[in-house]
């Protein structure tokens, strides 16, 4: 076992057995292991808030790229869930 496994292990895919679905997953939870693991090491005073936001965008930036694995239910998804305010801020993550 590696240290990265063992460190933000990534659990099974319960939902839909869809090939992109479960790639864009297993993405997904790498993603939210480091960003928590960013955000301990702010709180606890190892990064600076700078630091922190520049690692986390960095982060985000690295997910883009898999986004595409569900582009098409996603759009659909907001077709149907959002408002058209919503629509026109869902390329900023931040706001």
């Amino acid at each position: 076992m590696e240290l990265q496994d063992f460190i933000c292990p990534v659990a099974p895919y319960r939902g839909e057995a869809i090939s992109s679905h479960q790639e864009f997953n297993a993405h997904l939870q790498i993603f939210c292991c480091r960003a928590s693991l960013i955000c301990s090491l702010q709180t606890s005073g190892k990064l600076s808030p700078a630091e922190a936001l520049q690692k986390l965008m960095q982060l985000w930036e690295e997910l883009q790229p898999y986004t595409s694995l569900i582009e098409d239910e996603y759009r659909t998804f907001l077709a149907k869930n959002m408002s058209s305010v919503d629509r026109e801020n869902r390329n900023n993550p931040w706001t």
